[in-house]
């Protein structure tokens, strides 16, 4: 078109709106008239017409705009669009328009797509249809499909025979949306835009019709070859191999004839062409497609047609329909993919050429090649191995995965254990024609369904839902093969075995492939195998019949399903696990099994007892219910050696989204429901036994007595048996007797003690006998009817051997002031003329016998020398027999004695603990069982800051560096924190002679290399010192180590004398262990003389005690000399007995001074038994001691133990160098023993373990006869790597230079021999050399070396030397992170928690949770929180100056802590946090329901909850734990960490206010979604809400936490690329949203502050708000979610305190009260509750009513003084559905909704005669009308 003519156009586009515009005026003028005239209706209309001399009509009519039923063209006149039915080629969800033009007011011919058959309805309404299918609007969006929910229309008048069509339900006008080019709805219809509304019905003949054109096809049907020339690459249905949602493809290249030789049939694709002009590409059944989201193209999705556009040059751009997105090759990510727009230079990605392919081009292997490809594995019979399992895939396939049988591999063949590869499969492959490969299993397929899950089909299958056809891929990278489903997917994916540790074989979508993935198929030709299964297959277990009874059995826990145990405050139900023993075909089961009567519903299982059935549910609980449903319903599901229980419903949803079926479980001592995991199948596999009910209990009735008494009779010793009555019911009878070996029964009377008894033979009885049968029999109500008779008999040996029953002093007691102690043994059975004898530290004494006691004696005629003295007797009967004993006691006391006690653990007051410095004391002084001292260790770094820290406030306390306290001295001085607290400690110390109360401190490392406990220092040093918090090289911890050896050279100790004592922490992967010791020194050596061997507060062997003996043996070995102790690490309160591990000091001197110098001299050993003493001697030195110049070839080892508990100690064991067990004693059945062994000097040092029968383990300081260090050669190694010296790391397929150094720190020359490089194990170089270094010379080794996998890699140099004549080799180990390809591609958090354990990812979000270098009082210890707009994650280590709301990139890998996932940002991973915006923004809570705030998905999350308070915890006088429910009876934990404070009243109050939390309260707390270690043991893991600030829980009323959705998943694209397809188009999902307006919204001229507010104390308007609005002058928005209030500024009258909380949905207002205003309209009801009387100013209340309202008046009225409702307000309801009406005090409301306002002054109707002048209404009407026209303002497209 010309210039002229666009000229021309535009005029005459701009005349048409202007002529537009003057009808637009004219029929809003008519419309107010006419309203006007419905408003007055009651006016005297004869009277106006006497004054005008006219004659008034007898009634006035309104003509409707009907139309007439019949077909008509929809035409837009204003741009020449008619209607059309077919979809726009830009975006599909909308209506095209078809360019036409009228002649003659009509067209010459229309296609039938452009026509529509308008049929007028009853009720005002049309209908717009083309046959059945009726022109509509969806619910959403502005599209105008068919047959959705909306689909009537109505039409008004725009004047010159054009009408505004208008839907219905949706009151959005069609319209011709001329810059989209196409047909949508709008809700309004803005000055200027008339044009596009405005719609003709051009009416039509059937002559006039015609069909529609058929398109002619760009490309023809047939086979193609779809290729990208600009990259030579063909579309292939193969998936990418990393990025396995996406279509990969192949590189080809045409030959001269523009062809292709040879082409895979996974490149050819069919193409058929559709009516509509759209296409369909696709292989067999399956259709080229995309989802409704992301970017891929799998195969048969919801959009799964196509077009064409030219591309020119014989090419095209092929776009997906539904999705308006453009197939292309995504050149950099080396895949196909789609994409919405083409950008320019971006054309060659997109423009593709179909080549076309006959069938003899088509082959079954790589495209290109000439002959058809081997397949990749042979067919045969294979072993399917897997090397991260190390092990082969089982015959069974069991809840659709697989476990293993161990094996390994040699010459590719697997080598079995002495299992012989039993249960293992053997799976056969066979190759197909088209690339594929059918796996049998025996006579069966392996197969895969659409749920992820393996089966064993009888047929092979081959369906999108179930496939038993597979592509295997070779991976030369990864080292094995990939196995997928041809044909399955999940959600679109495609599925790949896997090898997963906690399933075992088993199916997943696969994004990145990796080892799991990989397998091998190793050789089974001639492997005899039963069907498939080697060895001999199982048979099939009975399933239970219906109408019978059965117990059910799990195996492996030895046990049946018993009582139901009911979950207390969030624990889940389960069911009890009864003993059961099986032998043979016969089950015995104890009392209380229970026993279920089965029936049968189709392929369900029920199982009844006593009227409730055996259920489940989605929380994995296992229950008792009353209702039978679908949850009581079970699967049996065949499996070896039995069934597996799943449940018809339960389902398990995980954090990404996924379910798992619920079966039953056997686990840790009951049966739970869980998802199925093949690796641990016997757990859940279960047999049915039948059993009679006999008593009808429901349950096992099997009384039985169970003797306790193990140990044989003798004779001269009374003899008592034990016994416990296993029985359920009230026991009535029991009778004892014993039956000898000569047939004489003698009867004897029982002790009861509810079910346990005893009784006891006299020594008399016994003597002459050889053996006894001891017979207990008894009598039992099982129920008020029937009773129980039962017995047990338990044969006796009856010895005649002479014994020792007791000595004096006791073993390891002290005789104190007595220095003439009596030492005696008491005997019996020895006989007359026996003979004794008895040594006093080897010195034989004259003993007395006095034969009525029954005792030998000897007493010293002087008194005896302090120290400790061994005895050893020996009696000897007349016939030879003996008996000996040894032991050991002390004289005085000045030997050592045990004490018991704490070195590790911290209060809230001064670091992260629970609770007050003087509680702690308190507790451990008055509370705390088995307890002697106890000494509190806070972080340094709480104590003073970045700012202030210096190395110099280790010397002196009152350092100005250490953040002063509140406290002042006796002198009026102001201490600091350190001073405070040592004052404290110093205070209880006093207190008592008997108990220690002291304090050291924590130097922390975060993220390595560990922490350190040091005690008796002067002052303290913390990590917020840049010096000592260098971790490059541990330069931070050796600066510390000198630090301390520094200071205590000056004597800088709090007590002013003794050393500096210093304790090795937690060594482990989870906070370091020290670069693995390194440091040594002999300076250092003197200070660093403690390690913890146990830490936790758990109970012994929980998931909250942490065992490190192996750091020990460890620690040793590389020369410090440390004794062990055991850290209860307290963080929780319950100093001191959290749990029965104790730290044991052996001192003469029990003060502080006199714990700090034993520990210093390491006269300290570890115990987990609470009061366990052992005493460890080697030739007199105890235990810690070193012995310098020991010459001897054996070591003495003398060991005394003893336990106040009766409980047989077990085993000692004596331990030397790296570990090594020199020595195991017998097992020990009492709870004393004395060990005297010799043992050959093999080792430098030697430590005694104590291993007792219930598995607590003590363990000894070492005694040293040499140095660990002393042959080894004074040479130092080292390793260095390049990228490591730029401060970065090296990455995956990159060379790295690595470099080792070997030092010669010898007074001589030493040689090196020969030396050897390994990596993760394997050694990668090694040379013999001949190289003299000379004294202070290095000698190098450079390696180069490309990492092959990211992650952190051991590197291990090692160097064979001669020094002085020896040969040694000394070693060095770094481990050195390699970063992959992708290291800082950033994920969503969602998908990192959906990582693997330990797999890598880079997220970025907002800070939720602050760090502790920010604000200690807020922050958790050492970790953050972080979450983007898909999940939330624990960030774990972190200190620094992390605040809340700054937005942070961090790196790390996924591992749990105490069951809680986190992002490990720890060096092994390579891990990083930085701030990438350091602007602050508002992380909103999500608002939750306390079940999903108590969920796995929402761990890391922050949320908010509102409920009633139904359990308050406190721990130490803190409250630590809020159990709330909320309105759906949901249960959730509050928790809250003992160190975090109120950071309003900084205190531990809650609230802004300040204000303590009971039960009742109603309350509203935001927190993060958390898991942890449950220290209360009510369950194993507790998941909570932890909050971050006590000021976040205040109170609240129960309407304040409407949850919204704002937790929902934001699913993520496949990958990183964007995605624009967010809805139908950019336009709004309901654009009629986009004219909702506030009444009250401001003119523009003074703007609006809003505040964002999410608890429910905003709801309160103070004055100082109110001021502030004065100030301003702008209106004050308050958004509570589902309501607003604006309040007006310029109507403020009074500064008060006003509460605008509001109650919707009350019931203050009589019905017939409502109903007299109401009639027969809707109304709802609220309150303003929380306050009273008169604001003071204006307040406009926005609220939502309801789409289904828009359109109405709301009308709001009051409920007076008087029980009356008075009008207040009205408004119209907006198209979107909100509602805003002005409030001016607090009531009772209602709103009325009504067509016509109910507002009673625009009712009041004028009298007659009155002389209001009709033609002046008439006057301002117009003018108001032209000022409405004036004041339209023109839609923006």
């Amino acid at each position: 078109m010309d210039r002229h003519k666009r000229e021309k156009q535009s005029e005459r586009k701009k005349k048409m709106k202007r002529r537009e515009n003057r009808k637009r005026f004219w029929a809003l003028l008519l419309s107010l008239v006419m309203m006007f005239t419905t408003v007055i209706a009651n006016v005297d209309v004869t009277s106006f017409a006497e004054e005008t001399g006219s004659e008034a009509d007898d009634a006035v009519t309104t003509t409707s705009v009907g139309l007439e039923d019949g077909k008509y063209v929809i035409y837009c006149p204003g741009y020449g669009k008619a209607l059309s039915s077919t979809k726009s080629s830009g975006n599909s969800n909308y209506n095209a328009g078809v360019d036409m033009t009228l002649s003659d007011g009509t067209f010459e011919s229309v296609v039938e797509t452009e026509v529509f058959t308008i049929t007028n309805n009853n009720d005002g309404t049309i209908t717009i249809s083309q046959g059945d299918d009726k022109l509509s609007m969806d619910t959403n969006y502005s599209s105008t499909p068919m047959n959705k929910a909306n689909d009537t229309w109505t039409l008004e008048d725009a004047g010159d025979g054009l009408y505004y069509i208008k839907n219905e339900g949706r009151s959005a006008y069609l319209e011709w949306y001329d810059s989209k080019s196409y047909y949508s709805a709008y809700g309004t219809i803005a000055s200027g835009s008339e044009g596009m509304f405005a719609m003709q019905f051009v009416s039509v003949s059937d002559e006039q019709i015609g069909a529609a054109e058929t398109v002619e096809p760009l490309v023809a049907d047939g086979t193609y070859a779809i290729y990208c020339p600009g990259y030579s690459m063909a579309l292939s249905s193969a998936k990418n191999a990393s990025a396995t949602n996406y279509n990969a493809g192949v590189s080809m290249t045409l030959n001269a004839a523009g062809t292709f030789d040879s082409i895979a049939s996974t490149e050819v694709w069919t193409i058929t062409n559709n009516s509509d002009g759209t296409l369909v590409l696709s292989q067999g059944t399956d259709k080229l497609s995309m989802a409704a989201k992301y970017s891929s193209t799998p195969m048969n999705e919801t959009n799964d047609t196509w077009t064409l556009v030219d591309a020119g040059n014989g090419l095209y751009y092929i776009k997906n329909v539904g999705r308006g997105s453009y197939l292309e090759w995504y050149d950099s990510k080396s895949y196909y993919s789609a994409y919405t727009s083409i950008a320019s230079g971006s054309e060659g990605m997109f423009a593709m050429q179909f080549v076309p392919v006959t069938a003899d081009q088509i082959t079954g292997g790589e495209s290109g090649g000439e002959e058809e490809a081997e397949p990749s594995i042979a067919n045969g019979p294979y072993f399917i191995y897997s090397e991260t399992a190390e092990g082969v895939m089982k015959y069974d396939l069991t809840g659709g995965v697989s476990s293993k049988v161990a094996a390994t591999v040699s010459d590719n063949k697997a080598v079995f254990g002495s299992d012989n590869g039993e249960g293992a499969g053997v799976y056969t492959m066979e190759y197909q024609s088209d690339g594929t490969y059918l796996i049998k299993c025996g006579s069966k397929y392996l197969s895969a369904n659409s749920s992820e899950e393996l089966y064993l089909a009888d047929s092979a299958v081959n369906t999108s839902t179930n496939g038993s056809y597979w592509k295997i891929e070779a991976n030369e990278e990864l080292g094995g093969y990939s196995i997928a489903s041809s044909s399955v997917t999940y959600k679109s994916n495609p599925i790949y075995l896997e090898y997963y540790a906690s399933k075992g074989f088993c199916l997943y979508t696969c994004k990145t492939l990796s080892a799991i993935y990989m397998f091998q198929f190793l050789d089974a030709t001639g492997v005899a195998n039963d069907d498939g299964y080697v060895g001999t297959k199982p048979e099939a277990a009975e399933k239970p019949e219906a109408g019978k009874s059965y117990v059910i059995y799990n195996a492996s826990g030895k046990s049946v399903i018993g009582p139901m145990i009911e979950g207390v405050d969030g624990a889940e139900d389960s069911m009890g696990a009864v003993t059961a023993e099986k032998e043979d075909d016969t089950l015995t089961v104890d009392n209380g099994g229970l026993i279920f009567n089965v029936s049968v519903d189709g392929d369900y299982y029920i199982f009844e007892n006593n009227g409730t059935y055996l259920a489940s549910n989605d929380d994995e609980e296992l229950l008792l219910q009353s209702e039978l449903n679908d949850y009581a319903k079970w699967t049996l599901v065949d499996t070896t050696g039995g069934f597996l229980l799943k449940n018809a419903k339960a389902a398990w949803t995980s954090s990404s989204g996924n379910s798992y079926p619920i079966y039953i479980e056997y686990f840790s001592g009951s049966f739970a429901g869980y998802s199925f995991k093949a690796t641990s199948a016997d757990i859940f596999t279960f047999t049915f036994h039948e059993y009679e009910d006999t008593y009808g209990t429901g349950y096992v009735v099997e009384p039985k007595v169970v003797f306790n008494t193990e140990s044989d009779a003798n004779w001269g010793v009374d003899y008592t048996m034990n016994f416990t009555l296993d029985d359920l019911g009230t026991i009535k009878k029991v009778t004892t007797s014993v039956t000898f070996e000569d047939n004489t029964t003698k009867s004897y009377t029982a002790t009861m003690d509810g079910y346990d008894g005893s009784f006891t033979i006299p020594a008399d009885d016994l003597e002459g006998h050889t053996s006894a049968t001891v017979n207990v029999s008894a009598v039992s109500a099982e129920t008020s009817t029937k009773n129980a008779t039962y017995s047990g008999t338990k044969k006796v040996t009856i010895n005649d051997e002479p014994v020792i029953t007791a000595v004096s002093p006791a073993a390891n007691s002290q005789t104190g002031s007595n220095k003439k102690p009596v030492v005696k043994v008491t005997y019996a059975n020895i006989g007359s003329k026996a003979t004794a004898s008895l040594t006093l530290n080897d010195k034989e004494v004259t003993l007395k016998q006095d034969t009525k006691a029954k005792t030998y004696s000897y007493t010293p005629s002087s008194d005896l020398s302090d120290g400790k003295y061994t005895v050893s007797v020996t009696i000897t009967r007349k016939d030879g027999k003996s008996v000996s004993k040894k032991w050991s006691f002390y004289v005085g006391t000045e030997g050592v004695q045990l004490y018991f006690g704490q070195i590790h653990s911290h209060t809230g007051e001064y670091s992260d603990g629970s609770g007050t410095l003087e509680q702690a004391y308190e507790y451990a002084m008055y509370s705390a069982a088995n307890v002697d001292y106890m000494i509190v260790t806070d972080h340094s770094n709480y104590f003073d800051t970045t700012a202030t820290a210096t190395k110099d406030s280790i010397y002196d306390a009152a350092s100005d560096s250490i953040t002063a306290s509140k406290t002042k001295d006796a002198d009026g001085n102001t201490l600091n924190l350190w001073q405070e607290a040592k004052a404290t400690a110093a205070y209880y110390d006093s207190l008592s002679t008997n108990f220690v109360s002291a304090y050291g401190y924590e130097m922390t490392w975060s993220g390595g290399p560990g922490h350190i406990n040091v005690f008796n220092s002067a002052g303290i040093v913390s990590r917020n010192n840049t010096e000592l918090n260098n971790k490059t090289n541990d330069a931070g911890m050796l600066a510390f180590y000198d630090l301390l050896v520094d200071a205590n050279s000056k004597n800088a100790t709090s007590t002013g004398e003794g050393e500096i004592v210093a304790q090795f922490n937690h060594p482990g992967t989870t906070f370091g262990y020290f670069d693995s010791f390194t440091g040594w020194s002999s300076e250092r050596d003197e200070i660093m003389n403690l390690i913890e061997v146990g830490n936790g507060d758990g109970a012994i062997g929980s998931s909250a005690y942490y065992p490190s003996y192996e750091y020990y043996d460890m620690c040793l070995s590389t020369g410090w000399h440390v004794a062990p102790t055991n850290g209860q690490d307290n963080h929780k309160g319950s100093w001191g007995d959290a749990n029965t591990a104790r730290t044991v000091v052996l001192t003469d001197d029990f003060t502080e001074e006199g714990l700090y110098e034993a520990m210093s001299a390491r006269h300290v050993y570890s115990t987990e038994d609470q009061n366990l003493s052992v005493l460890y001697y080697l030739d007199e030195t105890l235990q810690g001691g070193v012995i310098e110049n020991y010459e001897a070839d054996t070591v003495p080892i003398s060991v005394s133990i003893s336990d106040s508990d009766a409980e047989d100690l077990g085993y000692v064991y004596v331990i030397g160098e790296n570990g090594t067990v020199l020595y195991t004693s017998d097992y020990l059945s009492g709870n004393t023993a004395d060990i005297e062994v010799t043992l050959d000097n093999t080792s430098a040092y030697y430590y005694v373990k104590v291993v007792e029968k219930d598995g607590d383990i003590a363990v000894t300081a070492p005694v040293w006869v040499d140095d660990v260090m002393s042959d080894k050669a004074n040479v130092k190694t080292s390793i260095s790597n390049a990228s490591e010296e730029k401060g970065e790391h090296p990455v995956v397929g990159t060379t790295e230079a690595l470099t080792a150094t070997l030092t010669n720190n010898e007074a001589d020359a030493i040689d090196v021999l020969s030396y050897s490089v390994s990596i993760d194990g394997t050694t990668v170089a090694s040379a013999d050399v001949a190289q003299t270094v000379a004294s202070s010379g290095k000698y190098q080794v450079s390696y180069q070396w490309t990492p092959e996998s990211y992650g952190t890699h051991k590197v291990v140099t090692s160097f064979v030397i001669s020094a002085g004549g020896t040969t040694s080799t000394v070693t060095a180990t770094k481990n050195i992170y390699v970063a992959g390809t992708d290291y800082n591609k950033v994920v969503s958090v969602k998908t990192a928690k959906a990582g693997d354990d330990y797999e890598e990812f880079t997220v970025e979000g907002y800070v939720t949770a602050n760090a502790s270098g920010y604000d200690k009082n807020t922050a958790f210890f050492d970790c953050i929180y972080v979450q983007d707009d898909t999940a939330g994650i624990n960030v774990f280590p972190v200190s620094g100056e992390y605040q809340v709301g700054q937005k942070v990139r961090v790196h790390g890998a996924i591992t749990y802590y105490n069951g809680e996932i986190e992002l490990n940002i720890s060096d092994d991973y390579g891990g990083y946090i930085k701030v990438i915006d350091e602007n602050i923004s508002t992380v909103t809570p999500t608002k939750v329901n306390c079940k999903e705030a108590m969920s796995d998905e929402n761990i890391g999350l922050l949320m908010q909850i509102t409920g009633t308070v139904t359990r308050v915890h406190d721990a130490s006088g803190v409250t630590d734990r809020i159990y709330v429910k909320d309105s759906e009876g949901n249960v959730a934990c509050v928790y809250i960490n003992g160190y975090i404070w109120n950071s309003v009243t900084e205190d531990y109050t809650f609230g802004t206010e300040g204000s303590n939390i009971a039960v009742g309260d109603y309350i509203t707390v935001i927190g993060l979604g958390s898991v942890d270690v449950d220290e209360l043991g009510e369950v194993e893991y507790l998941h909570r809400l932890r909050v971050r600030d006590r000021a976040e829980i205040n109170f609240a009323t129960p309407d304040d936490n409407k949850s919204d959705d704002s937790n929902k998943d934001d699913d993520s694209k496949d990958d990183g690329k964007s995605d624009n397809d967010k809805k139908d188009d950019n336009q709004s999902d309901d654009n009629t949203g986009n004219n909702s307006s506030d009444n009250s919204s401001n003119n523009g001229t003074t703007g609006t502050v809003t505040t964002d507010t999410t608890t429910t104390s905003a709801t309160l308007v103070t004055a100082d708000t109110i001021q502030s609005i004065l100030s301003s002058g702008q209106d004050y928005v308050m958004d509570m979610g589902t309501y607003k209030w604006t309040i007006k500024a310029g109507t403020v009258k009074a500064n008060n305190n006003v509460d605008l909380h509001v109650t919707f949905n009350t019931t203050n207002i009589p019905v017939a009260t409502i109903k007299g205003i109401a009639g027969d309209n809707e109304y709802m009801t609220l309150a303003l509750d929380a306050f009273s009387g008169e604001f003071g100013f204006d307040a406009d209340l926005t609220v939502n009513v309801g789409t289904q309202r828009s359109g109405l008046y709301g009308n709001l009225y009051y409920y007076n003084a008087n029980g009356e409702l008075e009008f207040v307000d009205s408004a119209l309801v907006n198209a979107d559905g909100s509602l805003t009406l002005r409030f001016t005090h607090a009531s009772d409301y209602v709103i009325v909704f009504s067509e016509a306002d109910m507002n009673p002054a625009l009712a009041a109707t004028p009298a007659t005669g009155d002389t209001t002048s009709f033609a002046g209404i008439i006057l301002l009407m117009m003018f108001g009308a032209m000022a409405l026209v004036t004041a339209m303002r023109r839609r923006t497209a």
